[in-house]
C-alpha cells in the first residue's frame, strides 16, 4: 500500500485525485499552537470551466498552482490541517481561470466537511456552543451557521392552510 492510501485512511479522505508525498507529514506551530499538518497535491485533467462551462478539455491549460489550507478533525489531540496544492486551469474560451474542486471542502470554505459533521453530532449532545467551538477549533459563529442548516435539513416543511374554507351543512 502506498503513502497515499494510508494517509488518506488516517485523515478520512476519499478524493481519488488528491495525492501524498514521502515527506508529507510535519508538526508546525500556526497560529501560536503545536499542530500537525499533512501536503497533498491535487490534479486531474478538468472537464468543464466553471464560469463559462465549455465542456471540452482541450480548451483548457493547467495553469500553475494555489495552496489551500483546510481545518481537519483533531488527530492525537493536535488541531491538524491540509495543505493542498490545487491545480489552476485557464479557459482558453472565457480567458479566466479556476481551481481544482476537492470534495475535502466546500468551494470558499476552509473547514473541512467532515468538521461539520462532528459540529452536527456535537449538536446533539448537551454542549454549549461556545464549548462546541472550542473543542472544534471554530467560532460560535460557525457552529450557529451549522446549527441553522443542520435545522433547515431536519424541519419537516409544513403544509401551508387553504387560502379559502367552505362549510356546509347537510343536515337539512
Amino acid at each position: 500500500m502506498s503513502i497515499t492510501h494510508y494517509t488518506k485512511e488516517i485523515l478520512d479522505i476519499l478524493d481519488l485525485h488528491l495525492t501524498f508525498s514521502e515527506d508529507c507529514f510535519r508538526k508546525e506551530k500556526i497560529a501560536g499552537e503545536m499542530s500537525f499538518v499533512f501536503y497533498g497535491k491535487l490534479t486531474y485533467q478538468a472537464q468543464s470551466c466553471f464560469h463559462c462551462g465549455v465542456e471540452d478539455p482541450q480548451h483548457f491549460v493547467k495553469w500553475g498552482f494555489k495552496t489551500v489550507r483546510y481545518l481537519l478533525n483533531d488527530v492525537s489531540e493536535y488541531k491538524t490541517y491540509l495543505k493542498i496544492k490545487k491545480q489552476r486551469f485557464r479557459c482558453k474560451i472565457c480567458g479566466k481561470t479556476f481551481i481544482a474542486a476537492s470534495s475535502v471542502a466546500d468551494r470558499y470554505c476552509s473547514i473541512a466537511r467532515r468538521v461539520k459533521l462532528s459540529i452536527d453530532e456535537k449538536l446533539m449532545e448537551p454542549f454549549s456552543m461556545a464549548t462546541i467551538a472550542r473543542m472544534k477549533h471554530v467560532s460560535p459563529t460557525t457552529v450557529l451557521r451549522e446549527l441553522r442548516r443542520f435545522e433547515k435539513a431536519n424541519v419537516p416543511q409544513r403544509i401551508p392552510y387553504p387560502k379559502s374554507f367552505v362549510l356546509t351543512n347537510f343536515n337539512q
